[in-house]
């Protein structure tokens, strides 16, 4: 009995050091953990010279391991922060990123949210750093993409076969304010799948697609503003004894201009089946439109509020920041619709019968994420 005891003592003693310790991690320690234990993939490395790096084609766990085992990471004052370019580990969607001082190798430096914390990198070993640890993956990360073609330097985008992968290259516009992103082709019956990204500091943005098994597949590079797509280029890809041997055709497709849109989009329209719903479309000062639609007492009670904008991939009008409100039973001395009932509503309108239709009308048919299997298909009103 005493020795069963003894046992559970000391795997609860064990359980609550573990506890402890994981407690105690640092930020850059506990990102670092995540890392090494294949439970983050959506990182980015960049320096100045190679630019932004995103490739799982190296091995990320294995550096972020030697990181863990061989540096010890203290957090320092932050007024000692070290001036002059450093190595990035960024983590885009925790708004989070570290930065490996060139300058001053001892150091790395953390902005989370807007804060930053200092932390003091000290190795185990002599002529070991956290930078050269960092420079390594780095180089091994920046060595996925070969080097171009100096003869297709001036094209607008370029595709090579290199060793049996697939590289698209795209030339970023001067002054663009959006993303350019490829499908991540994670699923599992993937021909090819997505082998890195490389966003240079010379305006081109880099592509990698390796093989996975024979066959053909669609793949795609988008560009977004705000979430919204306005540019996409589709190909497929051609598979042929374990090498990427051909790209099947291919198309380029961009958003029309709103100014082009807004003389069909903008004004007044009531829904097909009844008139009672009405929506106005209006044009936005800078990109998209406003929507609101009001459906009365008899027809639904609500008023319905967004900033609609249109997405070329989805060729129809997207929207993220839907908001609805209930009616307010009240003349016109009280017009406020008070608190909105449902915030963030996303969803989208698609022309019907704009092109080809049988009767010639502009149609809207507009769904939302809170009823899926609703529709509601509006028409123009004549001005």
């Amino acid at each position: 009995m005493k020795k069963t005891i003894g046992v559970i003592l000391a795997v609860t003693m064990l359980f609550i050091l573990s506890v402890c310790t994981a407690e105690n991690r640092t930020d850059i320690e506990q990102s670092l953990l995540k890392i090494r234990n294949n439970e983050e993939k959506e990182y980015t490395l960049s320096t100045l010279e190679v630019g932004t790096l995103s490739t799982d084609a190296v091995d990320g766990a294995k550096y972020a391991a030697q990181l863990l085992d061989h540096v010890r990471f203290e957090q320092t004052d932050v007024s000692q922060w070290p001036d002059g370019e450093y190595v990035v580990l960024n983590f885009p969607k925790e708004n989070l990123y570290y930065m490996f001082f060139y300058g001053n190798d001892t150091m790395v430096g953390q902005e989370k949210d807007g804060k930053n914390t200092l932390y003091r990198a000290t190795p185990d070993q002599t002529g070991m750093s956290a930078l050269k640890i960092m420079e390594q993956w780095v180089d091994a990360m920046a060595a996925v993409f070969p080097p171009r073609n100096e003869q297709n330097l001036d094209a607008d985008t370029v595709g090579e076969f290199v060793d049996g992968s697939y590289y698209f290259r795209l030339k970023i516009r001067e002054g663009d304010a959006g993303q350019w992103v490829a499908d991540d082709l994670s699923q599992d019956d993937s021909v090819v799948r997505l082998g890195g990204t490389k966003m240079a500091y010379d305006g081109v943005y880099e592509v990698r697609y390796d093989p996975v098994a024979d066959g053909e597949m669609n793949v795609a590079v988008r560009h977004f503003v705000e979430g919204v797509c306005d540019e996409v280029h589709e190909f497929i890809l051609r598979v042929k004894d374990g090498k990427i041997t051909e790209n099947v055709g291919g198309s380029y497709t961009a958003s029309p201009d709103d100014s082009d849109l807004d003389p069909v989009l903008s004004g007044e329209w009531a829904e097909v089946n009844t008139q009672f719903t009405q929506m106005t479309v209006t044009r936005n000062e800078g990109r998209g439109w406003n929507v609101e639609i009001v459906s009365p007492l008899t027809h639904g009670a609500y008023v319905f509020k967004a900033n609609i904008a249109y997405d070329c991939d989805l060729d129809g009008f997207v929207y993220s920041d839907g908001t609805f409100y209930n009616v307010p039973i009240s003349d016109e001395e009280n017009p406020d619709l008070g608190e909105p009932v449902a915030k963030d509503v996303s969803g989208i309108f698609h022309f019907e019968g704009a092109e080809g239709g049988n009767d010639g009308e502009i149609r809207l048919s507009w769904y939302n994420s809170r009823q899926p299997d609703e529709q509601i298909v509006f028409e123009r009103l004549q001005k």
